[in-house]
């Protein structure tokens, strides 16, 4: 009752019943996937790409499945329009430029960047970020 924005009941519970239906691993990949989304974690090392997919599935993010090779090789400004974060290159060009456009958690340091294979978590999902709470996880298809 001291920080009901914290949400600690919630969270107890959400993990109590993760962990009781799915297991202990299972527990572990979603929290670093909610981190990953909520949190301030940075580094996406922990992150699984199913995982990831998952919580956006789950409605906790929106999900833009893309053919790989609509991302892989790509400007990520270009992505990041397909993927339905920014509408245009000129408004991704003004996020970048003011350091507001992230890709898995990372800010851009230039509207040249690529997106490579190494940007694809698991080769099956990224994340996309515009400021501090506008998310778009991008699911790469390879159909």
């Amino acid at each position: 009752q001291q920080a009901p924005h914290e949400r600690a009941a919630q969270r107890a519970l959400a993990a109590s019943v993760t962990e009781l239906v799915r297991g202990q691993d299972s527990l572990r990949n979603a929290q670093a996937a909610t981190n990953a989304l909520f949190g301030s974690a940075t580094d996406l090392s922990a992150v699984r790409g199913p995982d990831l997919i998952a919580v956006g599935a789950a409605g906790d993010a929106p999900v833009a499945r893309l053919a790989a090779d609509q991302v892989i090789g790509k400007q990520v400004i270009e992505v990041a329009i397909a993927a339905g974060l920014c509408k245009s290159k000129g408004e991704a060009r003004r996020l970048v430029k003011s350091g507001g456009l992230y890709l898995n958690n990372q800010r851009l340091a230039g509207d040249t960047a690529t997106f490579g294979p190494e940007d694809a978590i698991d080769g099956q999902a990224a994340l996309l970020r515009s400021g501090k709470k506008h998310y778009v996880i991008v699911e790469l298809s390879r159909d």
